[in-house]
């Protein structure tokens, strides 16, 4: 299935528009989280769990009142008691919360992690490399046959065109790479200028840093969305 995010808040979209883009899951997604909801007020507690109030002075204190003198100057007993004003505090209390109960309440950071975990677990890898839109700084501008349009998420290989990334640092030293996932058509993927076949590419020897290269197969523009390569 695809959830739209919106572009302007990062957040769940009840519907594709223009603004929008999609990130496509497994039918069975599932993602929660704890949260912590306003449930009314509460009194604000010091570290000895002390109830806490203001005096006239706007300073916090755990006396409930304060004894001050009258003006009554013949009286040297002459003084009353005043009531500090109590600090009140929202009262938070923590929640879990899924998904499909509120989409909305995930950053569309947590969706994308939420994703590449299921991905991963599928897998006998540890690691994965993903991305859901290819941004202009991600990508090796200076490559003699670079040929696609590129900028803030987006990277549209031209007809025949190619493009590829800098130079990423891996979480470990390794020589066998699987594709994942591939959110275009008629491009072939490489790692370190080897192609990816049936998906998988194995090294010659292992590496912690590797370059990814998209070639466009086709005789017309295509873009690339996301990729994600576990290793």
């Amino acid at each position: 299935m695809n959830i739209d995010i919106d572009r302007a808040t990062g957040k769940y979209s009840a519907s594709p528009t223009a603004l929008t883009y999609s990130i496509n899951v497994d039918d069975d997604f599932s993602l929660s989280k704890e949260i912590e909801i306003k449930n009314g007020e509460m009194q604000k507690t010091n570290e000895e769990g002390k109830l806490l109030y203001l005096d006239s002075e706007g300073n916090e204190t755990i006396e409930s009142k304060i004894e001050v003198k009258t003006d009554e100057e013949d009286d040297d007993n002459s003084t009353k008691w005043i009531d500090n004003t109590p600090i009140m505090v929202p009262n938070l209390i923590k929640k879990y919360i899924t998904f499909a109960q509120d989409p909305t309440a995930f950053e569309v950071e947590e969706i994308l992690q939420a994703k590449y975990k299921s991905l991963l677990e599928n897998t006998t890898y540890d690691y994965i490399l993903a991305d859901i839109f290819l941004n202009e700084e991600d990508v090796d501008l200076d490559d003699k046959d670079h040929s696609a349009n590129t900028g803030v998420a987006i990277m549209q290989l031209l007809p025949n065109g190619q493009a590829k990334t800098k130079t990423i640092t891996l979480e470990a030293a390794v020589s066998s790479f699987e594709l994942l996932e591939l959110e275009s058509s008629g491009v072939d993927v490489y790692i370190n200028d080897v192609k990816f076949v049936n998906n998988k590419v194995v090294l010659s020897a292992a590496t912690n840093g590797v370059v990814i290269k998209f070639k466009n197969t086709a005789n017309k523009a295509v873009d690339v969305k996301s990729y994600a390569i576990a290793y």
